[in-house]
């Protein structure tokens, strides 16, 4: 595939979609199973796609949200993704979007994601544009694609390491969002309206 863009002469670094978004957007879909827009050769890996075309980037692509590439492979959980960013220079509290990629990271319950984000910096306090903390994040239904496309679901994806590496970077429990609930709450009310 990577073979077969060079030779076109097209520059897919540069292409951006109708919907605003780059080709790594839709990779870190990919990953995810959001979005099966690429038909992937077997031997052609989506990461090594995503490399091709991060190589030489100086910039974190951003759509007009401010969603960046960063935000996207954060979701995604792949972490391979994440540390090709983060080695990049990519700025790990980066503000473009409503949520910061350790916001997302907690929704979606990348673990391995979050303790990466942390590790190299990331604010466990930094409030999002809704002032909600990481840790509220948590308390967000997040679509689960478990067993299918509709079904709301956290229950298969614990959530105990990632509030302890929130807790042990200085995460305040007590922090209230703008409806003046703390995440546990915001907790107790999640698993009320499911019933």
């Amino acid at each position: 595939m990577v073979k077969l863009i060079e030779a076109s002469g097209l520059e897919m670094r540069e292409v951006v979609f109708e919907d605003g978004q780059s080709a790594v957007h839709y990779l870190a879909e990919v990953i995810y199973g959001i979005n099966d827009v690429f038909l992937l050769a077997p031997k052609v890996t989506t990461l090594e796609l995503m490399e091709y075309f991060l190589n030489d980037t100086k910039t974190n692509y951003r759509d007009s949200l401010g969603y960046t590439c960063f935000h996207a492979v954060c979701m995604s959980g792949n972490v391979a993704a994440v540390n090709l960013l983060l080695s990049q220079g990519v700025d790990v509290n980066i503000d473009s979007y409503k949520y910061s990629a350790l916001h997302i990271a907690a929704q979606y319950r990348r673990e391995e994601t979050v303790e990466i984000l942390l590790s190299h910096g990331a604010d466990a306090n930094k409030p999002d544009a809704e002032r909600s903390t990481p840790l509220h994040a948590l308390a967000r239904l997040c679509l689960c694609r478990c067993t299918n496309v509709t079904a709301f679901c956290d229950r298969r994806k614990p959530v105990d390491k990632i509030v302890r590496m929130l807790v042990d970077r200085g995460a305040d429990v007590e922090a209230r969002d703008p409806h003046g609930d703390t995440r546990l709450c915001n907790r107790r009310c999640l698993v009320s309206t499911r019933n």
